[in-house]
């Protein structure tokens, strides 16, 4: 009985898909416009919903800088946290560059295999 059942919801489910694709070809422009003007206004109230959720992030952090410096702590030449970087959607701290350079580190050789290819760096 429980096949059944699961049978049958996945044919509803299906069958009213199908329906509301013909349904959106089929529809008065009116219907269509509406739909899209509902769209835009769902974006829109997502980004300003994350813009917020932004503001109210660094607003904590200032709030946290504020209360560390009232704690009479030295004031130093560096901000006391860094500021994180993002690239597609993953949050990071950036990273200093190495003082220290020696030979070693200058030739290194880089290589690699791209489309099948096998490449290595002209230094």
């Amino acid at each position: 009985m429980d096949f059944f059942t699961v049978v049958f919801n996945t044919l509803a489910i299906a069958i009213a898909l199908i329906l509301l694709i013909i349904g959106l070809f089929s529809a008065p422009w009116q219907v269509l416009l509406l739909i899209l003007v509902l769209g835009l206004l769902g974006s829109r109230w997502l980004i300003g919903r994350s813009h917020l959720q932004g503001v109210l992030e660094e607003t904590s952090d200032v709030n946290s800088a504020i209360s560390s410096a009232s704690n009479d702590q030295p004031a130093t030449s560096e901000p006391a946290r860094r500021k994180l970087l993002s690239y597609r959607g993953a949050s990071y701290k950036p990273s200093t560059p190495s003082s220290e350079t020696s030979a070693e580190t200058d030739r290194v050789e880089v290589s690699g295999k791209y489309r099948g290819g096998i490449w290595k760096s002209p230094h």
